[in-house]
């Protein structure tokens, strides 16, 4: 008989638990067992099968129970677990006082928050707030059977768990590592997992490579108050470099600020000590205005040099106000860049834009009407060419559908741009232009479906006038150009406003998608751009502007996307001349199952395909990411520059698990034909820290 005690009514058969619950003085704590025992003319009692007592936010399930002197004896296994599983104590036998504050459990594992795990002999409950576990085991490795031997933990003679300040306390304990221990620690103390953030130390993580020798860093954290922390880590390496970090982050109700900052110290360099400061954050600025920054700056390029780090050709620091609405768009940067290289640079310094665009309805003329407004301003040190520009244009697209399945769509566009040129002469100022654009598409889309196959057939036209005249204006941000088959009906191929097509031209070509259901589908795009006049080369613009925009007709264009139910996939982007000549080949080919993940692409250019390009360059690119079994993983990431003799290749080797990580590396590169061949080895070990655990994909342990 399943027997809920005290929910029965009898007053002699409540008063063992009311003495239970007397010194405690809390709530009353509850017993259900499947036969209940009592003694005559006394408050002791003996609970048999399936017994539970529930007690506050804590539910302790046992075989047997007996009640004498004030004393629960109880007997395995046992089970203590607390309301939303933050904690869960398995137990073979113990004593727990009438009050359950004070007690003594044997043979005990504890987990807590699912993550770290205490395995001890005996394990004393004190006050009902502390537990002492003696000769203990500390690990974030699952352990699956007795007597195993987790990949790495900490063995202390004492373990004390705070359960109010949520800390655990190791005394005389030392760490191990496979075989291997290191010296012991006097005192230990890390937040439990259930803590978010609290003052201490964090774990040290260890490096070895062959170029920075060994190195070791042990972060600091500290906490100050509920909205803001301090992380120190210094490192320390054998070959005499020493490096502090440090990062501040406050988090406010609308928004976040970080700095970051580091100290280098090398004996090698000119200068010793080396200094590097960045910071970013977010604010929410109320009707949908968001606010946010970054930026960087070090000491000179001699802190790269002292931190082992290779210096990067440029560092942006920027600030900028956003507005993303359904109708309207509002977008304020400015942009601060360092480089590191030429002096002075022939780039601008700095760059400050600003652009809002806004969609308009109007019913009398149908389609889509667009009107944007924009600012940018483009500064150089010393006596370099400044710019300011302002623009606005206004643009118009609509679609009608015809007899036989044709769509026809109108596209209108004008612009006007209003320069002010400084410490360049081959401007005057200011300078005015203005632009227009008309266009007019058709489209056939034909579709066929024979069984689950289905094919559309989409053959298309586009014409597109331009006024043909050139205007001399100064280029900040029209120099890039892209031709390939996913814009080959465009009005525009420039990549900024500076700079625009010109002239009456021709867009034709035809795509074709085929889909089978559960085995492939692709997309396959051919065609071909004519003019009536070569405008670029005849304006004496062909050495600055891209082969693909000079001559009355173009490059023949294709691309093929192309993917299998399997996960191959295979992408490709091609221009070629009448006589089957490239001028451009894009390439990849990749494949991604459960298992594995993997992607080899090509890519070659021919001179002037891009503006600028002083001669052809062609490279290879692949990485690779494979899923070894029992969390073995291999990665693989190599380059090769055949134009420039460049070449790496980048190997790791990971073991990874829910509680550690093993990682070695291997690069091996060379930049050019006469520079030296450099290989660096690089070896990790990064246990997953103790405390409330980080975010990123964790490989749990499966027990049988």
């Amino acid at each position: 008989m399943r027997v809920a005690w005290p929910l029965i009514s009898a007053v002699s058969l409540l008063m063992p638990i009311e003495a239970i619950a007397a010194s405690a003085s809390i709530r009353t704590a509850a017993i259900v067992a499947d036969n209940i025992y009592f003694a005559v003319d006394s408050t002791e009692f003996i609970a048999d099968g399936n017994v539970e007592i529930l007690w506050a936010d804590e539910t302790l399930r046992a075989t047997r129970l007996e009640f004498r002197n004030e004393i629960l004896q109880i007997e395995g296994p046992i089970t203590l677990a607390t309301t939303g599983g933050q904690a869960l104590m398995l137990a073979d036998e113990g004593e727990i006082s009438a009050d359950l504050q004070q007690g003594i459990l044997k043979s005990i594992q504890i987990l807590l928050a699912q993550e770290i795990q205490l395995t001890a002999n005996t394990a004393e409950r004190k006050n009902g707030r502390y537990y002492r576990l003696k000769n203990a085991v500390v690990t974030l490795c699952k352990v699956c059977n007795p007597g195993e031997t987790p990949l790495w933990h900490y063995r202390a003679r004492y373990v004390v768990h705070d359960t109010e300040s949520r800390q655990l306390y190791l005394y005389n304990a030392r760490l191990v590592i496979g075989r291997f221990a290191l010296p012991a620690i006097p005192l230990i103390r890390f937040p439990d997992p259930t803590t978010r953030r609290m003052t201490g130390f964090l774990f040290p993580t260890i490096r070895f490579s062959r170029g920075d020798g060994l190195e070791i860093a042990t972060p600091y954290f500290l906490t100050l108050g509920d909205h803001a922390d301090l992380t120190f880590m210094p490192r320390i390496s054998t070959n005499n470099r020493k490096l502090l970090d440090f990062e501040y982050r406050r988090r406010f109700i609308k928004g976040h600020a970080n700095f970051q900052g580091a100290l280098a110290y090398s004996g090698a360099a000119a200068e010793k000590w080396q200094r590097r400061v960045g910071v970013d954050g977010a604010w929410d600025l109320g009707s949908g205005y968001k606010f946010s920054f970054d930026g960087e700056k070090v000491s000179d390029r001699k802190f790269y040099d002292a931190t082992g780090v290779d210096v990067p050709s440029i560092l942006i620091s920027r600030v900028r106000v956003t507005r993303r609405q359904e109708d309207s768009f509002f977008d304020a940067t400015g942009k601060y860049f360092k480089r590191f290289g030429r002096s002075p640079p022939p780039e601008p310094n700095v760059v400050v834009s600003l652009d809002w665009r806004r969609k308009l309805h109007i019913p009398s003329i149908g389609g889509s009407t667009g009107f944007s407004l924009g600012f940018a301003s483009y500064n150089r040190p010393a006596d370099g060419r400044d710019v300011a520009r302002g623009n606005l244009a206004l643009d118009w697209t609509r679609t009608w559908g015809m007899g036989g399945g044709m769509l026809v769509t109108a596209t209108g566009l004008a612009a006007a741009r209003s320069y002010t040129v400084r410490n360049d002469a081959d401007y005057g100022s200011p300078i005015s232009t203005t632009t227009q654009t008309a266009a007019l598409e058709f489209r056939l889309p034909l579709k066929r479906t024979v069984g689950e196959k289905t094919e559309v057939l989409d053959p298309f036209a586009q014409f597109v006038w331009s006024p043909s005249s050139l205007d001399e204006v100064p280029d900040e941000d029209g120099r890039t150009v892209e031709f390939d088959h996913t814009n080959l009906a465009s009005l525009d191929r420039f990549g900024g406003i500076d700079r625009s097509e010109r002239g009456a031209r021709l867009n034709l070509g035809v795509k074709h998608t085929r889909i089978i259901p559960g085995t492939m589908e692709w997309d396959l795009v051919f065609g071909r751009v004519f003019r009536n006049k070569d405008y670029y080369r005849s304006l004496s613009e062909g050495s600055l502007a891209p082969t693909v925009l000079t001559g009355r007709r173009s490059d023949y264009v294709g691309g093929l996307d192309l993917k299998f139910a399997s996960g191959l996939g295979v992408n490709l982007s091609v221009l070629f001349d009448d006589n089957i000549s490239l001028s451009k080949i894009e390439s990849l080919v990749s494949k991604t199952n459960a298992k594995h993940k993997w992607s080899i692409g090509y890519s070659q250019l021919e001179k002037g395909v891009v503006p600028g390009m002083t001669g052809p360059r062609a490279a290879w690119l692949g990485n690779s990411r494979f899923d070894l079994g029992k969390n073995w993983y291999f990665n693989t990431t190599v380059k090769y520059d055949r134009h420039k003799s460049k070449r790496s290749a980048d190997v790791d080797l990971i073991y990874r698990q829910q509680c550690m990580q093993f990682k070695i590396s291997i690069l091996h590169e060379r930049n050019g034909a006469n520079a030296p061949t450099k290989t660096k080895y690089d070896f990790s070990v990064a246990p997953k820290r103790l405390g409330r655990s980080g975010q990123g994909q964790s490989v749990g342990k499966v027990c049988s």
